[in-house]
């Protein structure tokens, strides 16, 4: 009888462990249930706070617009008045204005003795909508020219070129020049000159023609930078 109660002793004790054991099993189930609904909850609020700062969150735009008017870029010369002489100086053909008043050509003068000369004034006008100022000259005068003769002494009568003054000028007798301003609305008179240099002696006069070439002269006008 003994061994029986303690053979159903052990057996109720085996029991009793077992469920221990499973209750302690199923404890830890639900704990390690919890702290994952809590990890899961923690990204859950992570999460909104994640919204909650892009619902506060504000573009701001600056809106606008721009147009680029259109200019007139208009500078041309006009009012060419009639050849003025001096000495023995003739003109053979007068210049002209072309038809975009842009350029004064085709002219042909002779001088004859120092001291001779011609002269064309003219006006240039700037009927655009932009203030505008010299930016470039090319002029050639003296020696710059180029001077061709026949004959035994054609090396010589070349020479004559280096007597010759070919000048640009302002009403005022400066020289036209790089910077020289043209504002909107505005007209310069300008005086464009060709002379036999007074100071010449005989040796220095030529005893055949001489063709005198390179009497082109450029005025570039631009912008005026304010």
């Amino acid at each position: 009888m003994a061994k029986k109660s303690t053979t159903k002793n052990a057996r109720m004790g085996a029991r009793a462990n077992a469920r221990r054991t499973g209750m302690f099993e199923m404890r830890n189930d639900r704990e390690r249930k919890m702290f994952a609904m809590i990890a899961m909850l923690a990204v859950a609020l992570l999460g909104s706070v994640g919204v909650a700062v892009a619902a506060f969150s504000q573009d701001l735009n600056i809106n606008g617009t721009a147009n680029i008017k259109a200019t007139n870029w208009n500078i041309h010369f006009e009012n060419l008045q009639a050849v003025a002489l001096v000495g023995k100086a003739s003109e053979v053909t007068a210049p002209t204005i072309d038809t975009n008043t842009t350029k004064i050509g085709d002219y042909a003068v002779e001088l004859k003795a120092p001291g001779d000369a011609t002269s064309y004034t003219f006006d240039v006008k700037n009927d655009g909508d932009l203030d505008a100022e010299i930016t470039a000259i090319t002029i050639k005068t003296g020696a710059g020219l180029t001077c061709t003769s026949t004959g035994a002494n054609a090396t010589a009568n070349s020479a004559v070129c280096g007597k010759l003054n070919y000048t640009l000028k302002n009403a005022d007798n400066s020289d036209v020049a790089v910077g020289d301003e043209l504002s909107v609305g505005a007209s310069k008179t300008l005086t464009l000159k060709l002379e036999f240099d007074g100071s010449a002696t005989d040796a220095d006069l030529p005893d055949q023609d001489v063709e005198v070439s390179g009497l082109d002269v450029t005025i570039t006008y631009g912008q005026k930078n304010n």
